[in-house]
């Protein structure tokens, strides 16, 4: 697999796990597979932002 290919599947396994991991989406969710990278940065950067007004 081409290297810049590689390093874009690992960055989105990670952000699928950061996604599942505050309970955005459930693991069995196939929606977060269809997702670009941008898109799951995209998420991941809202719900964080939710979260955070959320705990104030």
């Amino acid at each position: 697999m081409p290297l810049l290919r590689e390093a874009v599947e690992n960055l989105r396994v990670v952000f699928i796990n950061r996604l599942i991991q505050v309970g955005a989406y459930k693991k069995s969710d196939q929606t977060l597979n269809q997702l670009t990278l941008t898109e799951l940065i995209k998420e991941y950067k809202m719900e964080k932002k939710r979260l955070n007004n959320n705990t104030r």
